[in-house]
């Protein structure tokens, strides 16, 4: 497997889920995944008549610290060519809440892929650490059918985000494409280190099988 930011946000399904489909190659690095492909190009595959939806949240627990942790929420534009410090307050846990702040360098650094550690504000007499960490690009080639293959690419911030179903929209290859749909679920397996087998939408006659595994 390949791990590059080639993928961007373009729309919803009818199921709701998320459409993802090639859009370019690059280094990974999460500034990459955001954009909108159906408002650069709007007969380009997978738009159709979906409304362009790329805001989600990078979500993150934090350490336990008196018996409990809480959770962070990040808008991922957040992280696209950030300018000044934003401070972030987590969910409340055990009746109160903590707050967090990342200068635009630490948010910088984290679309890049370098881990950040940063340290809450205190309540309730105690504190927590916050770990922000993106993880790679996910690249996978499925099964050969009909004498040929796609690619899957799933960008690194799925993995650590508040998404639910994602489709996601394969290489062309042979005049067309395929999808796959992963769940959060799903995605939380993969990150854990566990692999997830798919087979793909049928398009040309055929499908193929994909496994997803770091």
């Amino acid at each position: 497997m390949e791990r590059r930011s080639v993928l961007k946000v373009i729309g919803r399904s009818a199921t709701g889920g998320i459409i993802v489909a090639i859009a370019g190659c690059g280094s990974s690095s999460l500034a990459e995944t955001g954009g909108n492909v159906c408002e650069q190009d709007p007969e380009a595959e997978g738009c159709g008549n979906n409304t362009a939806g790329t805001a989600f949240n990078l979500r993150y627990t934090s350490s336990t610290s008196d018996g409990h942790t809480h959770r962070f929420d990040f808008p991922v534009e957040d992280f696209i060519e950030p300018t000044g410090g934003k401070t972030y307050t987590s969910a409340s846990s055990d009746g109160h809440m903590h707050q967090i702040s990342l200068t635009a360098e630490q948010r910088a650094d984290i679309a890049e892929g370098t881990a950040v550690l940063v340290e809450s504000t205190e309540s309730g007499s105690h504190t927590h650490d916050v770990e922000l960490e993106v993880a790679d690009d996910l690249e996978e080639t499925t099964t050969v059918s009909t004498a040929h293959t796609h690619t899957f690419t799933i960008p690194g911030s799925h993995f650590t985000s508040d998404l639910g179903n994602v489709d996601y929209v394969s290489s062309n290859n042979s005049g067309h494409t395929h999808r796959v749909t992963l769940s959060a679920a799903d995605r939380e397996a993969i990150l854990a280190g566990g692999a997830v087998e798919k087979t793909t939408t049928s398009s040309g006659g055929h499908t193929h099988d994909v496994g997803f595994e770091y």
